[in-house]
């Protein structure tokens, strides 16, 4: 089973190998531009993944039938989406799954009142 320090080194490994980002640990300059990239680039993704959606809801619509090709296409967008998610939490150096778990601790408080 991989886990995220597994992902994120590798993330770090193909984007220095691809020339993107050398450097995650480096507050310089270029900080604000790969913040700024990383949160376009995600919300592209996202939108791509919702794209797929709208057209599985309009055909579903039309003609009952959900082609199989609109999840394969929101998968890889899924995929599209944690990718970035994965360099933005590089970029602000974010344990994402420290920080995840101490999130589900802080829901669970406010979600208490909706358990069966």
């Amino acid at each position: 089973m991989t886990d995220i320090q597994e992902i994120t080194a590798f993330q770090k490994e193909f984007d220095k190998k691809h020339d993107w980002i050398d450097d995650y640990e480096k507050m310089d300059e270029k900080f604000l531009q790969r913040l700024q990239y990383a949160t376009i680039a995600l919300a592209g993704e996202v939108g791509e993944f919702s794209n797929e959606l709208k057209k599985i809801l309009r055909e579903k619509h039309i003609d009952n039938f959900i082609d199989e090709k609109h999840i394969l296409n929101m998968k890889e967008e899924l995929v599209d989406v944690f990718i970035y998610l994965v360099i933005l939490s590089l970029i602000l150096k974010v344990d994402i799954a420290k920080e995840y778990f101490e999130k589900m601790d802080k829901n669970n408080e406010r979600f208490r009142k909706f358990e069966k």
